[in-house]
């Protein structure tokens, strides 16, 4: 039986700190980039392309979509 299918992978595109809207102070971030992979047997084999931008939020792990 072959086993085959896609998952998103997260990396890390910058870090530093902003303003969040939910603790309504400045606390560091993290701007992430999901790539969406097909996979064999659950190993990420080829990039499919991107599946999206997000900015989290360190201290309450809040996710926002970036503004440019």
């Amino acid at each position: 039986m072959i086993i085959f299918g896609t998952r998103g992978i997260k990396s890390t595109i910058k870090s530093g700190d902003f303003n969040c809207p939910r603790c309504d102070t400045s606390k560091p971030y993290r701007h992430r980039k999901v790539t969406k992979f097909f996979t064999l047997y659950f190993i990420p084999i080829i990039p499919l392309g991107s599946a999206g931008e997000y900015v989290e939020c360190n201290h309450c792990k809040g996710t926002f979509i970036p503004r440019d």
